[in-house]
This record gives structure tokens, sequence and C-alpha cells, in this order.
């Protein structure tokens, strides 16, 4: 029987280590943030074929028997699957280092 994941830490993304005036360290940046989201997706996606084998396996019993699945999955979920999450991609930032650049230009 394959082993089930019960806790997942993640690593969160810290933008200090990019240099926003540096085009190559912006897209290594983006590049990692973007890898890293894909991860978080795959994990959550092995936590729900866990719990649904778990349904289909214990069948009416499943309330009991999959109780400690369902509870990893949803602390996962309510960890790492904020709603306002995409709005908080720091590399809007470099939209609005443009913006402020052409604006500058333009003055």
């Amino acid at each position: 029987m394959a082993t089930r994941f019960t806790t997942y830490e993640h690593p969160t993304f810290d933008t200090s280590s990019v240099d926003w005036t540096d085009p190559v360290s912006v897209a290594e940046g983006k590049e990692r943030f973007v890898r890293e989201r894909l991860i978080l997706t795959e994990v959550t996606a092995i936590f729900r074929e866990q719990t649904s084998a778990c349904y289909r396996r214990e069948g009416v019993n499943h309330l009991e028997n999959c109780k400690d699945v369902v509870e990893a999955y949803q602390r996962h979920l309510d960890r790492y699957s904020n709603p306002r999450k995409p709005l908080d991609n720091p590399f809007r930032r470099i939209t609005e280092l443009r913006l402020q650049q052409q604006a500058a230009k333009d003055e």
C-alpha cells in the first residue's frame, strides 16, 4: 500500500532576493514563483486523489475511516488555497515599475 501524505510544508517565495532592475533576476524569480505554484497545485491534486480513493474504498463508512485523510486535505487547503493568493503575485510589481518608468519618460 502506498504511503499517504499527512502534511506538506512548502517554502514561501521570498521576493527580497529579486533585483527588480535586473531582467535576468526578474525572469529567474518569475520561473521560481511559477514552479512553486505548480508544485502546490500538484500536491493539492494528490491530496484530492487520496481523499476520493478513500471514499471509494471505504464506502458507507467513509465518515469514520477517512477522517484523517480529509482533515489533512482540509489543512492543506486552508494553508495554501487562499482565494486572494493570485492577486498577491509579486511580479505584478514589474508592470507597476514599467508604468512608472514610462510616466517619468513622458514628463
